[in-house]
């Protein structure tokens, strides 16, 4: 799917869209979110090439709000996590997304909080490309403490380093003291 353009509502290239919560049915079928791509499903149902640490899923059949975000995934994305919880040291979950041609960019982050209910619960710092963009991260925070509401955080002005984009999510111990993160969604759109 990398260096394939596709158009999107806001008049950006989309070069990647992945759905990182993305999991295998009970009936062995991928859950397809076009134009999201699968972090699972591929080459029989490993996982995506880009996830470079193993973190578990969850998944949530329930409805989220996505009318505070412009240009929105699927609900399908927003109802999926690539999550890393109730550890008791930091464990990161980290992706790396080759092939992306010379030039500038815009990450898109998607997340929404399907599983804890407090603000404090799962901190964590956002790097793209080894810098840090986001540091204490909350996903309550930034929704208003709204579980189950879709939040976009995008990043500007990134550009390849030796042809990959890298995404990293570290987590702080929460207020329960457990380490926690999760992410529902990665695009690299090129305005």
């Amino acid at each position: 799917m990398t260096g394939t353009l596709s158009g999107n509502s806001t008049g950006t290239k989309r070069v990647l869209a992945l759905n990182c919560g993305t999991q295998i049915l009970p009936e062995n079928e991928p859950w397809y979110t076009p134009p999201f791509v699968s972090d699972n499903g591929f080459q029989g149902n490993e996982a995506f090439p880009s996830l470079t640490s193993e973190t578990p899923l969850s998944r949530t059949g329930l409805g989220l709000n996505l009318s505070g975000v412009t240009d929105p995934a699927p609900m399908a994305v927003y109802q999926t996590i690539r999550d890393q919880r109730f550890n008791q040291s930091p464990v990161n979950i980290s992706y790396s997304i080759p092939n992306i041609p010379t030039g500038s960019y815009t990450v898109r982050l998607h997340f929404a909080q399907i599983f804890f209910a407090q603000i404090g619960d799962e901190i964590f710092d956002i790097y793209v490309n080894g810098t840090l963009v986001w540091g204490a991260f909350d996903i309550l925070n930034v929704t208003g403490g709204q579980q189950n509401t879709a939040y976009i955080a995008s990043f500007a002005n990134i550009s390849p380093i030796s042809g990959a984009i890298s995404v990293e999510l570290r987590p702080h111990a929460g207020s329960s003291g457990w380490y926690n993160a999760s992410i529902c969604g990665i695009e690299v759109v090129k305005p």
